[in-house]
């Protein structure tokens, strides 16, 4: 994992720094790697070796916990975006063009643990015109494959997908719209921001994703 990040240019060896509010660790400790940040105002640079102390204790005991786990295959490891939706099966859903953004620019241990040794993505589909202020953002898709069973511990509300094997809806922190759903092994999260310009209901995109997964494309006329 550290040899990966740092050959994409996203770790630096260890970090312990507070300033401004705000610190940042990353350190590993055995066979477990820390990378953590907190905010609170007033935080700076007296603080760091508290707060180093009780970051090297949660390492500690993530460290003291690890144990050989089943890998389970999935068939959306490293799959492309494409796979689950399209920029033209969105637009012809929200009803303008859509773009498709999947490189989000820079790289850390997240990076590297969330798309490199999970092989999971981050697909979000905004209207392909308009400025940071005004673009829409209609769908964040992001994926843990071989993920039903952290699919099982997420709360929400059951929901009916033709296709899905379950299905849950939730808000987030921010007043997001959330779908989650499990295809077999895999757990897909469909979402929208808080800013009222995606999908009050993505029931019909999360139907596109089940079929895409499962069915496949209808062959072109």
């Amino acid at each position: 994992m550290i040899a990966g990040a740092t050959e994409r240019q996203g770790y630096w060896g260890k970090q312990a720094r507070c300033e401004d509010g705000r610190c940042t660790f990353e350190f590993p400790d055995g066979d477990v790697v820390l990378s953590a940040t907190v905010h609170e105002p007033g935080l700076g640079d007296a603080d760091v070796a508290r707060m180093e102390e009780a970051m090297r204790g949660l390492v500690a005991a993530a460290a003291a916990s690890v144990r050989e786990v089943e890998y389970i295959d999935s068939d959306i490891v490293g799959a492309p975006c494409e796979r689950f939706i399209t920029e033209q099966e969105v637009s012809a859903l929200v009803g303008e063009e859509a773009a498709l953004f999947s490189d989000c620019g820079g790289w850390g241990i997240p990076s590297e643990v969330y798309q490199i040794v999970n092989g999971s993505r981050i697909c979000y589909y905004t209207s392909a015109e308009g400025d940071f202020e005004s673009i829409a953002s209609h769908l964040m898709i992001t994926t843990l494959p071989a993920g039903a069973w952290a699919f099982e511990a997420t709360d929400g509300a059951p929901a009916q997908i033709e296709g899905a094997d379950a299905a849950k809806t939730s808000t987030g922190e921010y007043g997001e719209n959330i779908l989650d759903i499990r295809v077999g092994s895999e757990w897909i999260r469909l979402m929208t921001y808080d800013n009222g310009s995606g999908a009050a209901d993505l029931s019909p995109l999360a139907d596109v994703v089940v079929r895409n997964l499962t069915v496949g494309r209808p062959a072109p006329q």
